[in-house]
């Protein structure tokens, strides 16, 4: 169980990161659910999601920790073992998600189950409050394509994707033994969670504002383009963003 998790806080530190390590948002979580699926009982899935909780946040938000230390002059240490014994409360989400996926297990099959804890995930973040609002759908913002899926889901959509796409690649892993036709399914449900992401982020991009950096002074700044700009330079995406909005429209 603690590799499990370790891998998935080490892939949970790289993923928010940023740049081109947005991909790894769609398999981070799922070390973590295969041991969770080796730990049948209540308490076992609590002290599973109890243990990912202070992993993730040693992951992500370590240096929160250390600000809360220099902040409050006690020091970095003693701030960030105080925010990794408070990870569950910092990240409650991990709870609810565990608590849901394990009580749908015991009544429902494998898609019902992770549609609910998905929903538990992101309702935990709504409901409860969180010191920074963070969401794993934040992740993908590197990616001006997949980023786009925003406009119908927004972060928690994508949240509620991501963590779908983890469901389905574990669920793939879990069945190895079973030959291909075990573990096609769910590699397919699974793969068509970023296929739909990049195909409505494709179907958008036309219709984008562009941000181009550029050197400005003695640093970086990244204007923003309106969208009548981009497209009197591009007179293509103009005409075809306007078929768009009226489609829409109809």
């Amino acid at each position: 169980m603690l590799a499990g998790i370790a891998l998935s806080g080490v892939l949970s530190a790289i993923y928010v990161h940023g740049g081109h390590a947005w991909v790894l948002g769609l398999v981070m979580l799922v070390p973590w659910l295969c041991t969770m699926d080796t730990r049948p009982t209540l308490p076992g899935a609590l002290m599973s999601a109890w243990l990912m909780s202070v992993a993730f946040t040693a992951a992500a938000f370590w240096w929160f920790g250390l600000a809360i230390g220099d902040y409050t002059r006690v020091g970095g240490s003693i701030g960030l073992a105080v925010l990794l014994l408070l990870a569950p409360v910092f990240q409650p989400q991990f709870l609810a998600f565990s608590l849901v996926r394990h009580l749908a297990g015991k009544r429902h099959g494998p898609a019902v189950r992770a549609l609910a804890a998905a929903a538990a995930w992101v309702g935990a973040e709504w409901a409860l409050p969180k010191v920074l609002g963070d969401t794993l759908g934040y992740g993908l913002y590197p990616s001006a394509v997949m980023r786009q899926f925003a406009d119908l889901g927004g972060s928690a959509g994508l949240t509620v994707l991501l963590l779908l796409a983890n469901e389905g690649f574990a669920l793939a892993w879990a069945r190895r033994a079973g030959g291909w036709r075990k573990v096609s399914k769910p590699m397919i449900y699974a793969a068509l969670v970023p296929g739909v992401i990049a195909a409505y982020g494709f179907l958008r991009w036309p219709c984008t504002p562009r941000r181009p950096v550029k050197r400005c002074g003695s640093g970086w700044c990244s204007p923003i383009w309106s969208i009548t700009s981009s497209a009197d330079a591009n007179p293509a995406p103009k005409r075809w963003c306007a078929k768009f909005s009226t489609r829409i429209s109809r």
